[in-house]
C-alpha cells in the first residue's frame, strides 16, 4: 500500500507539472533566430510570418489553438510610487491568468490585469476606479506614455513573477506602442504532446524562411521539469529500495514461521495418505491465496486512502512558491501490477525452506516437529 501510494503521489507530481508547463508555455514555441538581428524590430514575428504559420498550422488536426503573444516591459505607476513590470499581450487575455480580484481583461479594451505583488508595491488596495500611467518603448515608435484602467490582480503562485507581472490585450498594445501588427512569441497547443515533435519538422519544412525562427517544444522552455523529475525518481528508488527490503524480510519472516509451525500438520497429512506433491501445492495455494488477499486489501486500502485524502483538499506548498496544489495520488495499473507481482514473488520465496523441509523430512520427523 504504501509503495503504491508514493508512486501515486510521484506520478501525480509529474503530470501535474507538465500540464502546468504546458498551459503556461504551449505545447512548442515559436520565435525568431536573434543571432545576427541588426534591429530591434526584427526579433518579432510580421503580421505575414504570423499568417503564414496559422496557415500552416490550420491544416493539422492535433492543432488546438495557436496564440500570439507580445512581449514589452517598462514603468508602471499610480499617485503614490512606479515600478518596473514586464508584461505580456495577448489575444485571448481573459484566458492567461486567474484572477483573484477584479476581472479579466479581454481584447479591445484599454484595461490590464497585474501581479498580486506589483498592486502590493504600488499599494493598490481597492480595484474599482484605478488608473495606472504605463512608460514603454519601441523600436519603431520610440517612447509610449498612457493610462490604463486597472481590471483585476492575478497570481502565478511564483512571487518573482508576481512582482511584476502585467497582462494585456495584443491589439491595445500594438497601438499604445505604435507598431505593426506582430508578436515575440507564438504558443502552439495540441490535442496530443506526443505530436509536437510531428508537427514542429513538418513546420520547420513548410515554412518560407525556416532558418530565421526557432522552435522549442516545453521540456526545453521548461528545464526544471527534468530537474525535478531526476530527483523524484532518485527518491523513490531509494525509498522503494527501502520499503521493498523491509516489506521482503517482514513477509518472508511472517510465511515463514507461519509454515514452519504448521510443519506437524503436514506430517499428519501425508500420515493419512497425502503425496509430498499434494502437500507442497497445498503450500503454495496457500502462499497464492494469501497474496492474492493480501494485495485486493492493499490496493482497497490504497484507493481509499487516496480518496480521502482528494476529499480533504490538503495542500502543499513548495518552496519559493506562494500558492499550493491539491495533495493527490495519481493510482496507475501498471504501479498496481507491479507491486501485485512483487507480493506474488515474496509469497511464493517464503514456501521454498518449508517445502524444502517437508520433502526432506520423513513423515515421522514432521510429526515429531515441535
Amino acid at each position: 500500500m504504501a509503495m503504491i501510494l508514493y508512486n501515486g503521489y510521484i506520478q501525480y507530481t509529474k503530470e501535474g507539472m507538465a500540464l502546468g508547463f504546458i498551459e503556461s508555455s504551449g505545447n512548442f514555441q515559436i520565435t525568431k533566430e536573434f543571432l545576427g538581428m541588426a534591429e530591434p524590430e526584427d526579433v518579432l514575428i510580421s503580421e505575414e510570418e504570423i499568417e503564414e504559420i496559422k496557415n500552416i498550422l490550420s491544416s493539422v488536426n492535433d492543432v488546438k489553438s495557436v496564440e500570439c503573444v507580445l512581449e514589452f516591459s517598462g514603468i508602471i505607476g499610480n499617485e503614490y510610487t512606479s515600478e518596473i513590470f514586464w508584461g505580456e499581450a495577448v489575444d485571448n487575455p481573459e484566458k492567461k491568468s486567474k484572477v483573484i480580484d477584479g476581472v479579466p481583461v479581454f481584447s479591445g479594451e484599454n484595461k490590464i490585469v497585474i501581479g498580486s505583488l506589483l498592486a502590493e508595491k504600488l499599494n493598490i488596495d481597492a480595484i474599482e476606479d484605478q488608473y495606472l500611467n504605463i512608460l514603454s518603448s519601441s523600436a519603431e515608435n520610440g517612447i509610449s506614455l498612457s493610462s490604463f484602467e486597472l481590471a483585476g490582480i492575478t497570481t502565478t503562485g511564483i512571487p518573482q513573477n508576481d512582482k511584476g507581472l502585467l497582462i494585456a490585450a495584443r491589439d491595445v498594445i500594438i497601438d499604445f506602442l505604435g507598431i505593426e501588427n506582430s508578436a515575440s512569441v507564438i504558443k502552439v497547443f495540441l490535442n496530443d504532446d506526443a505530436e509536437k515533435h510531428t508537427i514542429m519538422n513538418m513546420l520547420k519544412n513548410d515554412l518560407q524562411d525556416s532558418t530565421g525562427f526557432v522552435l522549442r517544444d516545453w521540456v526545453e522552455l521548461n528545464p526544471n521539469y527534468a530537474q525535478i523529475n531526476t530527483m523524484n525518481a532518485t527518491q523513490y528508488l531509494i525509498i522503494s529500495g527501502i520499503l521493498s527490503v523491509l516489506v521482503f524480510i517482514a513477509l518472508m519472516q511472517a510465511l515463514i514461521s507461519a509454515f514452519n509451525e504448521r510443519l506437524r500438520e503436514f506430517g499428519t497429512m501425508e500420515a493419512i495418505g497425502f503425496k509430498k506433491k499434494d502437500v507442497i501445492v497445498l503450500m503454495l495455494s496457500e502462499a497464492f491465496w494469501l497474496a492474492l488477499i493480501g494485495i485486493v486489501i492493499g490496493v482497497v486500502c490504497s484507493y481509499g486512502f487516496a480518496l480521502i485524502v482528494r476529499s480533504s483538499h490538503i495542500e502543499i506548498i513548495p518552496p519559493g512558491y506562494s500558492e499550493g496544489y491539491k495533495l493527490i495520488f495519481y493510482l496507475t495499473v501498471k504501479d498496481i501490477v507491479k507491486n501485485s507481482l512483487f507480493i506474488f514473488f515474496t509469497c511464493i520465496c517464503a514456501t521454498i525452506y518449508p517445502m524444502i523441509s517437508v520433502m526432506k523430512k520423513d513423515v515421522t520427523r514432521l510429526l515429531k516437529n515441535d
